[in-house]
């Protein structure tokens, strides 16, 4: 009777987390790229220039043009990440359900890790190209191109390789699994 008990608790532990997961992952796969679009879009040029770590005269022009492209670059890494909440998602509901070794949970998981390569590749690219953006109007001689690499970033690509496994060893539990059904 112990383990029964203890079978329900684990499963009700299970869809409780999965359903708070999955939906802080669809709230960030909508937040994230609003608060970039708000933040490029509004913030004043000052502001921008602080963050960059730039003399702020070097933005008193930035006009729509330029504040269009740099807002598209800001944004442009957040947006596989969030389609990998969202493919995220439909994996934690699957757990939710019980079903963590299906296909619907191996490749919402798959997705999610290429979601997060995704991002921090493009975060890579991006990040150079914004610092040319940002620096369009400084004086001949200061123009920048600044290439980062974080440990953010680095870990990112870490978690994304994890991710990738887990979600192989998934899709292998979810051919098993099929396979065995077939027998009964």
């Amino acid at each position: 009777m112990t383990t029964a008990v203890s079978d329900a608790n684990r499963r009700k532990r299970t869809a409780i987390l999965s359903q708070v997961t999955r939906v802080a992952a669809l709230v960030i796969a909508v937040a994230l790229p609003l608060a970039g679009l708000t933040y490029w879009g509004f913030a004043p040029a000052e502001t921008l220039a602080g963050a960059a770590l730039i003399p702020s005269v070097w933005l008193a022009e930035f006009g729509p043009g330029q504040r269009l492209l740099a807002t598209a670059l800001a944004v442009l890494p957040v947006l596989p990440l969030s389609w990998g909440l969202v493919r995220l998602a439909s994996a934690l509901e699957a757990f939710r359900q019980g079903r963590a070794f299906g296909l619907v949970a191996a490749t919402g998981m798959r997705d999610f890790a290429v979601g997060v390569f995704g991002c921090t590749l493009l975060k890579l690219a991006s990040g150079a190209l914004l610092s040319v953006v940002l620096s369009w109007n400084a004086p001949a001689g200061q123009k920048q191109v600044a290439i980062s690499v974080s440990s953010d970033m680095l870990l990112m690509l870490l978690v994304g390789a994890v991710l990738t496994l887990f979600a192989w060893a998934l899709a292998e539990a979810a051919a098993i699994a099929e396979e065995n059904a077939q027998f009964v």
